[in-house]
C-alpha cells in the first residue's frame, strides 16, 4: 500500500485505480472473515437432523444385528460428513466383551470390555468426549488393546448403547467430522436419541448371536 501511494504521488500511476486497489486490499481480510463466519453459521443451522430421525426410524425395520449396524453407520456417515467410526455389540447377555461388528476408516481393537465401559460411563450418560473417557480410564490399568481404544488418534466421542436393564449392549466410537467442524450440543442430543433407539433395537434383535 505504501509503494502504491508513493508511485501515485510521483505520477507513475493513475490515482483512481490505485485508490480502488488500496481499498480492495484493505477490506479483503475483514470481509473474508465476515463471510467465513456467516458460512459457518449457516452450516451450523442447516444440519440435516431429519436424516438422524430417518435413521432412528429405520432401526425398527429389521431384527438383524448386522443390518442395524449398517443402518447406524450409513446414517452417521451421511449426516456428519463421513467420520471414522466403529460399532461394538454384546452377542449374549453373559458376554464380558463387546464385539466389534462395524468399522470405517479407523483401526481399533476387535473387542471392548463391558466392565471398562461401565466404569467410564455414569448411569445418566450416553455420549462422552474422548477427553473425559481418557481422564476416567487413565488411572486404570489398560491392556494394549484397551489403550488403543481409549487413546486412538481418530476418536472423538464414545457413545454407550444400553439394554432394558441399563447395561452396556453396545458401544459407538465416533471420530472427527471430515469437514473439521466440532460436534455441537444439538449433535450430541440427537445422537443420544439415536443410541437410545439403538439399545431397544439391539435388545429386540433375534440375530445378535449370528456372526457378521
Amino acid at each position: 500500500m505504501g509503494l502504491l501511494a508513493a508511485a501515485t504521488r510521483l505520477g507513475h500511476l493513475d490515482p483512481a485505480p490505485t485508490l480502488v486497489a488500496v481499498i480492495v486490499v484493505a477490506v479483503y481480510r475483514p470481509a473474508y472473515r465476515v463471510l467465513r463466519r456467516a458460512s459457518v453459521f449457516r452450516r451450523a443451522h442447516a444440519q440435516p437432523y431429519e436424516l438422524l430421525s430417518e435413521t432412528t426410524t429405520r432401526l425398527g425395520s429389521t431384527l438383524a444385528a448386522c443390518e442395524l449396524a449398517t443402518i447406524i453407520s450409513d446414517g452417521l456417515r451421511a449426516i456428519f460428513h463421513d467420520p471414522p467410526l466403529a460399532l461394538y455389540i454384546r452377542r449374549r447377555p453373559t458376554d464380558k466383551l463387546l464385539e466389534r461388528i462395524m468399522t470405517h476408516r479407523v483401526v481399533l481393537p476387535h473387542a471392548a470390555p463391558t466392565a471398562r465401559v461401565n466404569q467410564v460411563f455414569r448411569l445418566d450418560e450416553v455420549l462422552l468426549p474422548i477427553g473425559v473417557v481418557q481422564q476416567r480410564a487413565g488411572p486404570l490399568l489398560l491392556a494394549g488393546s484397551e489403550a488403543a481404544l481409549v487413546f486412538g488418534p481418530l476418536v472423538s466421542l464414545w457413545g454407550i448403547i444400553r439394554d432394558a436393564e441399563a447395561q452396556p449392549i453396545g458401544l459407538l466410537v465416533l471420530g472427527p467430522r471430515s469437514d473439521l467442524d466440532p460436534y455441537r450440543a444439538r449433535d450430541v442430543r440427537e445422537l443420544s436419541r439415536l443410541l437410545s433407539a439403538a439399545g431397544l433395537a439391539f435388545t429386540n434383535s433375534a440375530s445378535c448371536m449370528t456372526k457378521c
